[in-house]
């Protein structure tokens, strides 16, 4: 299997002008805590799947806000 190159020039741009790798942490976390305002029996499920897609994205982020 081949490693995929990918280009992150609009992904890089985004966070050096328009917000920083900290900031998305924070809007990662009011995310999850506006998201649990809305978990009922119904949604429970779909929520832990979100969960897990967050956290790894926030803990992807911390790394980056880390560099800084």
């Amino acid at each position: 299997m081949g490693t995929k190159q990918y280009d992150f020039t609009s992904f890089n741009e985004f966070m050096n002008k328009i917000t920083t790798p900290s900031e998305v942490c924070d809007q990662l976390m009011d995310l999850v805590f506006n998201y649990l305002w809305c978990i009922n029996e119904e949604t429970v499920d779909r929520f832990k799947d979100d969960i897990a897609t967050i956290y790894m994205l926030l803990g992807e982020f911390k790394k980056l806000a880390e560099q800084n």
